[in-house]
């Protein structure tokens, strides 16, 4: 039985109302993987990009809702925002991503 040395991380970062959210989902857990994006799993996988891109229109609002949308995505639990993507997951130092931490403590 091996003991992990895992952490959780959370990675909040902002994306602009001229790319959609789906991409920046996409761009983002490219990152944390250090995978180019074209080697993801496809998102529609996880939720339906084009329902997340329209969930967060901002042609539609004020651009200030506060609706959210939370999913996993390879093992990262996902959270978007009108602005923001908060990106939650377990990380072993020694090997990768553990798993999606949820957004919930006990």
């Amino acid at each position: 039985m091996a003991i992990h040395d895992s952490t959780e991380v959370v990675l909040n970062y902002n994306y602009q109302c001229t790319e959609g959210p789906s991409e920046a989902v996409i761009r983002g857990i490219a990152v944390v993987w250090n995978v180019p994006p074209s080697k993801l799993v496809p998102l529609y996988n996880a939720i339906d990009p084009e329902a997340l891109n329209a969930l967060f229109n901002h042609k539609n609002d004020d651009g200030k809702s506060n609706i959210t949308a939370e999913f996993s995505y390879m093992d990262i639990h996902v959270v978007v925002s009108n602005t923001q993507i908060t990106l939650n997951f377990q990380y072993d130092i020694n090997q990768e991503i553990v798993t999606a931490a949820s957004s919930t403590k006990d």
